[in-house]
């Protein structure tokens, strides 16, 4: 898991987005297009254009949470 990097600091919150301006429709547009991924209800990951990352290696993003 540490060649990921990928630890709490990096998660954003849809209260902390919502708080800085960001709509829940740009939200929704960043997981559509790939800028982020939602990995739990309200806890979002910049994905930094990974999408051709690995499975394992998304999935080992979702367990860092």
């Amino acid at each position: 898991m540490d060649d990921f990097d990928i630890g709490a600091e990096h998660l954003e919150f849809r209260a902390e987005a919502l708080g800085k301006g960001v709509s829940d429709a740009q939200l929704r547009r960043d997981v559509w297009s790939g800028a982020k991924e939602r990995v739990w209800y309200g806890v979002y990951l910049p994905t930094a254009g990974e999408s051709t990352q690995s499975h394992p290696a998304k999935l080992e993003r979702y367990r860092a949470w």
